[in-house]
C-alpha cells in the first residue's frame, strides 16, 4: 500500500525526528511536511505553511492515511502574544481535526 502521511511541523525538532523514523520504517510511504521549511529528502513533499494562524486546509487536495501533528509555538518568545499563540496552537489544531474528519481513510 502506498501510504500518504501528513506531518505538521515536520521541519521542527520533533517532526524532523518522526520523519527520520518514518523514512526508515515505512519505505513505501509518501510523506508530506506541512511547515515553513522544505526538507531535502526525496520522499518528503513540502506543503508550504508560512503562517499556521491563517493556514487554509481547503487548499490541500491530497487524501492522507495518517496525520501526525507536531506544529506548535513552544518557545516562550513566540508565545508572548497570547492571541497569536492561541491561533496557532489551538485554532490550527481545531482546523486540522476538521480536515482529518473529512479524510476518506
Amino acid at each position: 500500500m502506498n501510504e500518504k502521511i501528513l506531518i505538521t511541523g515536520g521541519s521542527g525538532f520533533v517532526g524532523r525526528n518522526i520523519i527520520e523514523v518514518l523514512l526508515k520504517q515505512r519505505p513505501s510511504a509518501q510523506l508530506y511536511n506541512l511547515s515553513r521549511t522544505a526538507l531535502p529528502e526525496k520522499r518528503v513533499s513540502h506543503i508550504p505553511c508560512e503562517d499556521a494562524a491563517t493556514f487554509d486546509f481547503n487548499d490541500i487536495k491530497e487524501e492522507f492515511h495518517h496525520i501526525i501533528h507536531t506544529l506548535a509555538l513552544s518557545n516562550e518568545a513566540y508565545c508572548k502574544d497570547l492571541s497569536y499563540a492561541e491561533k496557532v496552537n489551538i485554532d490550527f489544531t481545531k482546523k486540522l481535526l476538521t480536515f482529518s474528519s473529512q479524510q476518506k481513510n
